[in-house]
């Protein structure tokens, strides 16, 4: 995210992923603690491809 910043972008990014672990999995305690901790103070949010729909896109 510190690239894409050093880039000139600076609106807010979606970072869409799975569903892993590595990204919070189905606990929502811990997607809320990573987005508070990572996503948040570089100005992204955490977005999920939702389940079965492997071509959606994030909104906004």
């Amino acid at each position: 995210m510190l690239w894409v910043r050093g880039h000139g972008i600076e609106r807010e990014v979606a970072w869409q992923t799975d569903w892993g672990e590595e990204f919070g999995g189905s606990n929502p305690d811990k997607l809320h603690r990573l987005q508070e901790k990572h996503y948040e103070p570089v100005g992204a949010r955490l977005a999920r491809i939702p389940l079965g729909r492997k071509g959606a896109r994030a909104a906004g």
